[in-house]
């Protein structure tokens, strides 16, 4: 994963610098959403990661997006391809998505809750994420009935475990200190 991470970070700051200049950011993310995508598919994988058949993969995956992508994402693809880094598409795709986020001062928030949110909860919390981190916010939100009860937020590396689950692992630990 992390290795994904480093081939996929030069592609996906290209990308975004020439949407940014091109004024088609949006754009660009559709694009790059749909060959990520395409190239997930369980068989593509299989013909990507195969050197006897990675170029025959590539070929197939240029095809398939051929009509979906304009001019300068097909040439984006096919230097992908040149040079074997088409496995790192969906990578360059979150990259790409996250680069957008922060030129735009919009984060997304993964919100797991022991049980579903009211929307006036939701928008509270909403209301409470905008201050603090004095940007946009987008709630992800998902249950885990795990937690027991309250719930977690995470921001990249940055969490909060309100969970009565977290709440008694501490608990826990301390007294075994």
């Amino acid at each position: 994963m992390m290795e994904l991470l480093g081939v996929a970070r030069p592609y996906a700051t290209a990308a975004f610098e020439f949407a940014r200049l091109q004024k088609d950011i949006d754009h660009w993310q559709h694009l790059l959403r749909f060959a990520a995508q395409v190239s997930s598919d369980p068989q593509m994988v299989r013909l990507l990661t195969n050197p006897l058949t990675a170029a025959l993969g590539a070929d197939l995956l240029q095809e398939i997006c051929q009509t979906a992508l304009d001019t300068y994402a097909k040439n984006f693809l096919r230097l992908m391809a040149q040079n074997g880094r088409l496995m790192a598409l969906p990578m360059v795709w979150k990259q790409f998505t996250a680069l957008q986020q922060a030129y735009e001062q919009q984060v997304t928030v993964e919100v797991i809750a022991a049980a579903s949110l009211t929307s006036e909860q939701l928008q509270r919390l909403s209301t409470a994420l905008t201050r603090r981190l004095a940007c946009g916010v987008t709630l992800q939100c998902r249950v885990d009935p795990t937690l027991l009860a309250g719930l977690m937020i995470r921001l990249g590396d940055w969490s909060i475990d309100g969970s009565v689950r977290g709440r008694l692992n501490r608990l826990a630990q301390q007294l075994q200190a």
